[in-house]
């Protein structure tokens, strides 16, 4: 939103901010991520999102713990992937 010089990008009016997100697999043309998997990604804080395959991290939740993700993590989204 303005000029000075960031580390990050200025946020946009009308477009969401994207950040650290844990997020849950509700479709997937991918077969390395499928529908139910848990992913982690620099994604928009949405409630839905798409996403190529490439850019996520599959997380085993069942070997960790939830609440410790979300320390570093801030959103929970419903993603669909693309192959």
């Amino acid at each position: 939103m303005n000029s000075v010089k960031s580390y990050a990008a200025s946020f946009e009016v009308d477009q969401p901010i994207k950040g650290g997100v844990v997020a849950k697999v509700i479709e997937s043309k991918s077969k390395l991520i499928v529908a139910g998997d848990t992913v982690v990604g620099m994604l928009p804080w949405a409630t839905y999102s798409i996403e190529k395959a490439e850019n996520l991290r599959k997380i085993d939740i069942q070997t960790i713990h939830l609440a410790t993700i979300l320390v570093f993590w801030e959103c929970l989204v419903l993603l669909p992937i693309l192959e």
